[in-house]
């Protein structure tokens, strides 16, 4: 079973400086978060290990862009991650088309 993590970032290969600056930040503040580029096991099942890293976490921040919400993996992870209770929080790295943001992100709870 994975460790427990605060934090799971979600975002785009288009933006992963932008996640690699923000995974610095976070854990400059004390955070620990699930990294994809060193958490995951190489050789098995992928997507699985992303389920589990989401269900070991608090929250999942959403690194919004173009290239994430064209992301079908991207798209996979924030519904797994709301099918399952986790709270998602978008992070806006660029401009985005909020006709082409789902509604439920669009919200403020």
């Amino acid at each position: 079973m994975p460790e427990k993590r605060d934090i799971f970032v979600s975002y785009s290969r288009a933006n992963t400086e932008f996640a690699r600056d923000l995974y610095a930040k976070l854990q400059s503040l004390g955070f620990t978060l699930w990294r994809d580029r060193s958490d995951m096991e190489g050789g098995a099942d992928w997507w699985r290990q992303i389920q589990e890293a989401i269900e070991n976490v608090d929250t999942m921040l959403l690194i919004l862009s173009p290239a994430a919400l064209a992301s079908e993996v991207v798209a996979q992870e924030w519904h797994y991650a709301r099918q399952k209770g986790t709270r998602v929080i978008p992070v806006l790295a660029q401009s985005v088309d909020w006709n082409a943001v789902p509604r439920w992100m669009k919200r403020v709870d």
